[in-house]
């Protein structure tokens, strides 16, 4: 009895530790070793230098909040017509300088450098390893800037059969093992690090929304955000529509100032994507405005969308993504094009859908080519045009008939012819 007291509240400890665990806002379950300790908010910068790459990603502070800016510097090697030799080609380089504000992949980056764990720690490794492991002199480096205090990585070879990579700390020498996913967000950083969206706000978070072009601005409010089912955005300063009373005399529902055709132009426009970051000296020399979209959520600074082109390129800033981005053509030109309607209160003519041309006719069976209209003869049936020939395969009113003709019923048979024979259908006897 002693025994399972015992063992009751050893269960019960641990489950509130488990609890405790789960629960605790910042803490997260840890596997392996610590290599580099830290917090989110202690994460300062980052560098990884490796062969023909250098990324560097800052942490920055605003008025929206922290976020990441990365600068990638890449040595991109290619072929060139060689001078000296007409006709041959010879090896060169360019360099390609890209900075974007982190996006998707910001939060995954930082949650794998605070704190960078290493999925074991390897004690006294022998020289000769050292070198197996790619370690001795290696072309790969990251540093992490951390509460203040630099902590320099050298990065060696994968190890065998896993995607793990051997990690020699540079000041003291000693040697993990690391998962290399969190490498390869530097090394591709350029496409797995940059910021797709225009804004983070979900719908749910915007209590209004305010629609621009030129002098012409419209505000609606969001009703219901929190439940998705009843939510709806209503035109402010309209006045609702006339309640007709219904068919059967009972009173029509009250009026409202709900606004489908808007609700369902914001689930297009906060779909907007960015393709890239336009880069310092790469901006067109002219932009035309095209529309704003400013969004309010309780507790948090207005953001507004500014939406322009330069004939059909399409283009983004906003505080959201601090900087300037490219938009695809497509989404952009599409909302942009139900801007006049929904500020005057107009549902927007539906889109016209793509035509399919016409299947060809079908074959009669044993025919290689498809019969015309109308059967033999054209598109009109037999001899000719409309008009031609009378119902019933008759002669056309004022044509003189053949002799023998009988009226309405076609050419009889010549003098002299023998009329086609007529076989009966054979009968088959009864069986007795």
């Amino acid at each position: 009895m002693r025994s399972v007291t015992i063992f009751g509240v050893i269960l019960v400890v641990a489950m509130g530790f488990s609890w405790q665990r789960y629960t605790h806002g910042e803490e997260k379950v840890l596997t392996g070793t610590v290599l580099i300790d830290g917090k989110k908010d202690d994460l300062q910068k980052a560098s990884y230098k490796g062969p023909d790459l250098d990324v560097e990603y800052e942490r920055r502070t605003d008025g929206l909040g922290t976020y990441g800016w990365v600068t990638v510097t890449e040595n991109k090697k290619k072929k060139i017509p060689d001078p000296s030799k007409p006709g041959s080609m010879m090896d060169s380089s360019e360099t390609k300088v890209t900075k974007f504000k982190a996006g998707g992949g910001d939060d995954k980056l930082v949650d794998s450098l605070t704190p960078l764990m290493a999925v074991r720690s390897l004690d006294d490794v022998p020289a000769d390893k050292i070198e197996s492991f790619g370690l001795t002199a290696p072309d790969t480096s990251l540093t992490v800037t951390s509460g203040g205090k630099d902590r320099a990585l050298q990065l060696g070879g994968e190890t065998y059969g896993t995607k793990n990579r051997y990690v020699k700390e540079a000041a003291s020498g000693h040697v993990y093992v690391v998962d290399d996913e969190v490498f390869k967000a530097f090394k591709f950083a350029a496409t797995r690090l940059p910021e797709r969206g225009l804004t983070d706000r979900k719908p749910e978070d915007i209590v209004s929304a305010t629609l621009g072009q030129g002098a012409d601005s419209v505000t609606w409010t969001h009703k219901n955000k929190d439940d998705k089912a009843a939510a709806e955005w209503d035109r402010e300063g309209a006045p609702p529509p006339p309640a007709a009373p219904l068919a059967d005399g009972t009173p029509a529902p009250a009026p409202t100032a709900k606004d489908v055709t808007f609700a369902n132009w914001m689930d297009t426009a906060l779909k907007l994507k960015s393709t890239a970051y336009v880069q310092d000296g790469d901006e067109p020399t002219t932009l035309e405005p095209a529309f704003d979209l400013t969004l309010r959520a309780d507790g948090k600074p207005d953001e507004t969308i500014h939406v322009l082109h330069n004939g059909d390129d399409w283009y983004a800033r906003g505080e959201f993504t601090r900087g300037l981005v490219k938009l695809s053509r497509g989404p952009a030109e599409d909302a942009n094009g139900d801007v006049d309607d929904i500020l005057a209160g107009k549902t927007p003519p539906e889109k016209a859908k793509p035509v399919r041309p016409p299947t060809g006719a079908t074959k009669p069976p044993g025919s290689d080519a498809a019969p015309p209209p109308g059967g033999p003869g054209g598109p009109h049936g037999p001899g000719g045009p409309p008009g031609m020939h009378p119902p019933g395969g008759g002669m056309p009113p004022g044509m003189p008939m053949p002799p023998g003709a009988a009226p309405g019923h076609g050419p009889a048979t010549p003098p002299g012819a023998r009329a086609p024979a007529t076989k009966a259908p054979a009968t088959k006897a009864p069986t007795k």
